[in-house]
């Protein structure tokens, strides 16, 4: 197997097939993504209405985030319209992030690449993807003098 595949991974495949794995086990593993959802009680024209709604749906999925030691690579938001049809936006993240105001920031950017005019809400829905470790995450530091050191992932 080494002479085919190389020295490491014959070796590795050699000590797999003889029941020999060094890797940790971790009993509780990360999920995947994490989402929240906001239905408004009528369908909503008010673009202040959705920027409220993605701001409390980004603090709540931050503090869900920060509570589990995970941060996100990737944000998506969902806007239901009132004819069921849906738009979907993506972006990744320029860090693995679990800061509310990063996720929000981010969220603002999306919906305002949707470009909506006068259009009836439903339903928005923002998820965190791409969920990781925070510890693994990058720390962001800030020389901000309101601002104290956050950790951003």
């Amino acid at each position: 197997m080494q002479r085919l595949l190389g020295a490491s991974t014959g070796r590795t495949l050699h000590d797999r097939a003889h029941d020999r794995d060094l890797r940790a086990v971790n009993p509780q593993p990360t999920a995947r993504s994490a989402s929240a959802e906001h239905r408004f009680p009528h369908d909503e024209l008010s673009p202040e209405r959705h920027r409220q709604a993605l701001l409390a749906l980004t603090d709540h999925l931050g503090y869900q985030l920060r509570t589990t030691g995970q941060a996100t690579a990737r944000l998506t938001i969902t806007v239901r319209y009132a004819d069921s049809s849906t738009t979907t936006r993506q972006q990744a993240l320029a860090e693995p992030s679990n800061h509310t105001a990063n996720l929000a920031r981010t969220a603002y950017d999306l919906y305002g690449k949707l470009g909506l005019q006068r259009a009836r809400v439903r339903s928005i829905t923002v998820r965190c993807e791409q969920l990781m470790d925070a510890a693994r995450a990058t720390e962001q530091l800030s020389l901000d003098p309101h601002r104290t050191n956050v950790l951003l992932a």
